[in-house]
């Protein structure tokens, strides 16, 4: 329940109207059911590491209740989670533990759906239900979806930064030339049967975004030629970048914008690179182009002109090119390829307050001027509890030891009851004496005000920066709990 209550919580809070900025977690049960896992695919995209992908299928009778104060209530009762799950183990070593860590991740978003109960009494705040399914949604992606993922370090003679950082492993740029068929939003007062929109679309990946241009008054608009694309930063080649076309809206007194949502279509970036017929365009080597139908199933059709293509059941279609820039080979990229890759590595720092690992945890945010901000993961708290030392005891024999001492039992008996050396008997109580006054010296310090704790980031943030940019300051300022 922690990570519902300091996490969950106050994003939700924080999406929601001021009305129920004190909502609360009742209840968080999450049922019986298990998650179906299968098929598992081993994919090994270097020499130093390996890639497991599991089909994740988790269909939970959950029981998740939320009280707003006011007599207002509601509350969750089926999750359905489903997407690919990678665990990836690198770098392989030559000995047990095989690898240096292992991390887990969603490459690609997974599908969340959620069914709520007790809307009913939340009728008259209309939208208030995608409100709370997208703050759950962006809960659930934040933490396991690329570039964010979990990762657990399992030898102690690896360097943490290669073991634990996401590296990327290239830059991908992605540029919309043209589209076809697109639905007509802009219905014309004075001309019945014409139907325009003004069509641009948003490029993402990860948790970036790029908006294109706006091509004015047309169902088939060509971008412009000059415009270059997107360069995304690729963590791994099962991520998926998606395009959804939009309408902008009329300003005109004589036009008016019925639907903003044309369209989308999303593909993972190894098909791209793989399937996607090669082109050379102006002597551009790598340039993959392709014709992808566009899903219109969210498009309001009923809102279109009854001869609109859409309606008609013509396919809208989008022509894009991708082009790759792998960093492996970063000095035989051309000149003019694409904008430098600025790589920030946090590592770990200490002298941070008690209470900073707490909440949404401590997180750096680093933007250069007039460009999108980069946020970390929060840090992770370096074990300020002492490990017991290990012995050549079963530890299920340690409280038997201790309540056999207590009891005034030579060690000889002792020895003999638990079935070790007596000289065992004998380490194990000097280590214990030990270990207690270490641990009471440590807890007496945590109990001071002015105790401070050490965080661990191993994170890379990666910038895209261009000739532009160069006079530009990269700012780096560190989040709070908050």
């Amino acid at each position: 329940m922690e990570f519902v209550h300091e996490d969950l919580m106050p994003r939700l809070r924080d999406s929601l109207p001021s009305l129920f900025r004190h909502v609360q977690c009742c209840r968080f049960t999450l049922g019986e059911k298990s998650p179906e896992l299968g098929p598992v695919q081993v994919l090994e995209h270097s020499k130093d590491g390996v890639d497991v992908v599991i089909s994740v299928q988790y269909l939970s009778d959950v029981d998740i209740s939320f009280d707003a104060g006011s007599g207002i209530s509601f509350g969750v009762r089926r999750l359905t989670f489903s997407g690919k799950m990678c665990v990836a183990l690198r770098p392989l070593l030559q000995r047990f533990p095989i690898a240096g860590a292992v991390h887990i991740f969603f490459a690609a978003a997974p599908t969340v759906d959620i069914e709520f109960t007790g809307l009913a009494s939340l009728g008259h705040f209309p939208g208030i239900e995608t409100t709370i399914r997208r703050a759950i949604t962006d809960w659930l992606t934040s933490y396991m979806v690329l570039p964010r993922s979990k990762a657990v370090i399992l030898a102690d003679d690896v360097d943490p930064m290669e073991a634990l950082a996401q590296k990327p492993l290239g830059v991908v740029r992605v540029k919309v030339l043209q589209a076809c068929n697109l639905a007509g939003v802009n219905c014309h007062a004075f001309k019945e049967d014409c139907f325009t929109s003004h069509p641009y679309c948003i490029m993402s990946l990860g948790d970036c975004s790029v908006r294109t241009s706006t091509v004015y008054d047309t169902t088939n608009p060509v971008w412009p030629s000059t415009e270059t694309g997107a360069f995304f930063v690729v963590h791994h080649r099962e991520q998926e970048m998606s395009v959804q076309v939009h309408g902008e809206a009329s300003a005109s007194l004589f036009q008016h914008n019925f639907t903003g949502f044309l369209g989308c279509v999303s593909c993972r970036i190894g098909h791209c690179l793989r399937r996607w017929p090669e082109e050379c365009p102006s002597g551009k080597s790598g340039v993959r182009r392709s014709t992808q139908k566009l899903d219109t199933s969210q498009v309001r059709r009923e809102l279109l002109h009854v001869d609109d293509p859409v309606n008609r059941g013509v396919p809208s279609v989008v022509d894009m090119e991708v082009q790759w820039y792998a960093f492996s080979s970063a000095d035989t990229w051309p000149a003019d390829a694409a904008p430098a890759a600025l790589m920030l590595e946090i590592f770990q720092g200490s002298g941070f307050p008690a209470d900073g690992h707490g909440g949404r945890g401590l997180r750096w945010r680093s933007w250069i001027d007039g460009k999108d901000a980069l946020v970390s993961q929060k840090g992770k708290l370096e074990a300020d509890e002492l490990q017991f030392p290990d012995l050549p005891i079963n530890p299920r024999l340690f409280p038997v030891i201790d309540n056999l001492t207590a009891r005034q039992y030579c060690l000889k008996d002792v020895a003999q009851i638990v079935g070790v050396a007596e000289d065992l008997v004998v380490t194990y109580l000097r280590t214990r004496d030990e270990f207690r006054d270490k641990r009471d010296r440590l807890r007496e310090v945590q109990s001071k005000d002015d105790y401070r704790i050490e965080l661990q980031w191993f994170q890379v943030l990666v910038h895209m920066v261009d000739q532009s940019d160069v006079s530009k300051n990269l700012n780096i300022a560190l989040l709070d709990s908050q």
